[in-house]
């Protein structure tokens, strides 16, 4: 089992404590606990915009997808109406 610290009550690994210590140097935070909430907040963040571009990649596919059935309709009506001139020349 790995060993693990405690900040502000929560289990932290020690490659992840040093993570943490990163964060504190790069950032001139103070304690690990604020760099550990810092990190979440991050995260969250991160997830957040994930979230919300998955969302709107999906609304442009659909977006498209209907698009490209309009197009096909409309060529569907097009090939049928040069067959039916066609027909009655």
């Amino acid at each position: 089992m790995k060993n693990h610290l405690r900040v502000d009550s929560v289990k932290v690994f020690e490659e992840d404590a040093l993570k943490l210590e990163l964060l504190q140097k790069a950032h001139g935070i103070k304690g690990k606990g604020e760099a550990y909430r810092k990190a979440v907040d991050f995260m969250l963040r991160y997830h957040e915009l994930y979230v919300q571009n998955t969302m709107a990649l999906k609304e442009l596919t659909k977006a498209v997808n209907d698009g490209n059935a309009k197009t096909d309709e409309r060529l569907e009506d097009l090939y049928f109406k040069i067959n039916t001139i066609n027909a009655h020349k």
